[in-house]
């Protein structure tokens, strides 16, 4: 495995990737929360002789430095095309995990005039299980609570397992949640992704209107046992929608798996281009 390490220069930020593959066609791939670029290095075997691959670490995650309070599209697009100036391309691709789908998906009417394929995987934004109130918490009481956060993350903690114990949220939201705020660096990224949320808002009918418009191919992959990301809005989506393919795994929320190594495979295996 041959994985090439960098930075790609942002404003005053330094965005740090991870980039394999000797193949003509660009795909820039973005990680789901919590996770960093060196989760892609696995594709390596699937993707590599027909692309070239760059995963970003995104703000607030992995080795990036991010030195602002919040990112949007603008920066993404800003990234995505020093990436693409970087390798001499004038088209991509894109494949997106969790909160990365959400990310790729919300990039789809700027990029719609050079983008050839998009890969989505258990994708956020379509309808996330037990998260409706982070995606669409009004952006100055997420700036409170965040405040509140900061100066009393025990205060949450004790909210959280009361809203476990009432059942209201499963196990997995209250482990992610007591996670995440544990410490000083994992509460900046969560506040600093939930701060950026409302510049990704989708309305998925929307989503899926403008992907079948486009007629690009799109691939979805969804475990059957995702407690995040219910498999029935991946079938939704697909649903007479003929350049929508959906895969579905016999797995949970992480996706990006040998399982997701032999379906692209065989996926790559039958593309002519």
């Amino acid at each position: 495995m041959t994985i090439e390490k960098g930075f790609v220069d942002w404003k005053s930020a330094r965005v740090h990737y991870h980039c394999f593959g000797t193949g003509s066609r660009l795909l820039v791939a973005l990680h789901g929360f919590g996770d960093r670029a060196a989760l892609f290095d696995k594709l390596e075997h699937p993707l590599g002789a027909t692309h070239r691959v760059f995963a970003i670490d995104l703000p607030f995650h992995g080795q990036t430095q991010w030195p602002y309070k919040r990112f949007d599209r603008t920066d993404l697009l800003g990234i995505i095309h020093q990436i693409m100036a970087l390798e001499k391309k004038e088209r991509l691709e894109l494949l997106g995990y969790s909160l990365g789908g959400r990310l790729v998906q919300s990039l789809l009417i700027d990029l719609e005039n050079c983008l050839d394929q998009l890969y989505l995987l258990a994708p956020d934004g379509l309808r996330t299980k037990g998260m409706f109130n982070a995606t669409f918490t009004p952006v100055f009481i997420r700036r409170k609570l965040s405040q509140l956060l900061n100066a009393h993350p025990e205060w949450f903690s004790k909210n959280i397992n009361r809203l476990y114990r009432y059942r209201l949220i499963s196990r997995f939201i209250r482990d992610f949640c007591l996670f995440h705020i544990s410490s000083e660096d994992r509460r900046r990224r969560v506040l600093g992704c939930w701060l950026s949320l409302d510049a990704f808002e989708l309305r998925p009918a929307t989503v899926k209107k403008h992907l079948i418009r486009l007629g690009i191919p799109v691939w979805l992959y969804f475990g059957r046992r995702d407690e995040v990301i219910p498999l029935k809005s991946g079938i939704w989506l697909a649903d007479k929608a003929p350049n929508i393919q959906l895969y579905i795994m016999d797995e949970g929320h992480l996706v990006v798996n040998e399982e997701l190594q032999a379906q692209l495979s065989v996926q790559l295996s039958q593309q002519t281009f």
